[in-house]
This record gives structure tokens, sequence and C-alpha cells, in this order.
């Protein structure tokens, strides 16, 4: 829980297979929109990737009564190499997101790790918490990723914006 951000974007960054990351933006503490930021071209260098995806994120918030956008704090889920039985996957690809972290941080920027937004909860167990949580605070969730794997990107967005506001 970070109690003083109240308009912010959170983040779950991703590449893997065109998935994307997904992102949600909070306005006001409340959930104002869900999306998923992926690049144009999958098979560009990963520079270029990172760079159209960074594009699709928002910097700044125009409120209404503010002549100026307000400037969006991030909170990004922070990749972390796990020892042991505890390793999924390629340990490499972390790599790949550590640099789409790093093009994701501008301006005031909270790395939360995994473990500290969602625990050890298996990730299908996590993200149906999420979309039952959301859809009980009657955010509309018809404009998700139809697939299962860009669906779950947004979803976690939304599940480390709702740890933020202490609402997980």
């Amino acid at each position: 829980m970070i109690p003083d951000l109240h308009t912010f974007v959170a983040i779950d960054p991703g590449f893997a297979k065109g998935n994307g990351t997904g992102w949600c933006l909070v306005v006001a503490r409340q959930i104002y929109q869900l999306s998923l930021a992926t690049a144009t071209d999958h098979r560009a260098s990963l520079a270029t990737r990172a760079k159209q995806i960074a594009a699709c994120i928002p910097a700044s918030f125009r409120a209404t009564g503010f002549t100026e956008p307000i400037p969006l704090p991030r909170v990004i889920e922070h990749m972390r190499i796990y020892s042991g039985p505890q390793q999924k996957g390629d340990q490499n690809d972390l790599l790949d997101l550590a640099y789409l972290e790093g093009k994701l941080d501008e301006g005031d920027v909270r790395l939360v790790p995994a473990r500290t937004w969602k625990g050890n909860v298996p990730k299908d167990i996590m993200q149906t918490r999420i979309e039952k949580k959301l859809l009980a605070l009657g955010v509309d969730l018809s404009g998700l990723p139809r697939a299962k794997e860009k669906k779950g990107s947004v979803l976690e967005a939304a599940g480390i914006a709702l740890w933020v506001m202490g609402a997980l």
C-alpha cells in the first residue's frame, strides 16, 4: 500500500509473445482506465519495442479545472530473479523486462516487487480475485483483451493499482 498516491499509473511490464504491458490509470483513487500497450513491430530491436510501449502509457493527466496536465507517478512491478525451485521461465527474459522498466522510468517512479503486492498467490488465482474486485467496484471490463495472457497483463496492472490504494 502506498497511501500518499491518489492519481497515478500502475504498470505490469511485459514483452513476451506480444502480450504487451498492462497499465491502469487511477485518478483520485478511482480506476479511470485499463489498457494494454504493445509494440507495433514485434521483430524490431529491444530499444524500439520498449520505446513503442512507453509511448502508449500516459505520463500526465489533464483534469477538469486545471490548465496544466498533472504528471502521473508510476508504480511499476519490479522484476526479481528468484533462486532454486522458485525460478520460472527463461531468466534472460528478465533482462529485456529490466530494460523496459528503465524506459518507463519517467518522473516519480515507485518499483514494487510482485511478492510485495500479491504475495505468493498463483497468477490465475490472483487474476480471478482482481477481476472480482474490479467488478465489485463497478469497473467496466468489457474493453479488456480477450486473449488470456494479454488480459492477465491488464488485470495485474489493476491489481498493483488496487494494492497501492489498499483495496486488494
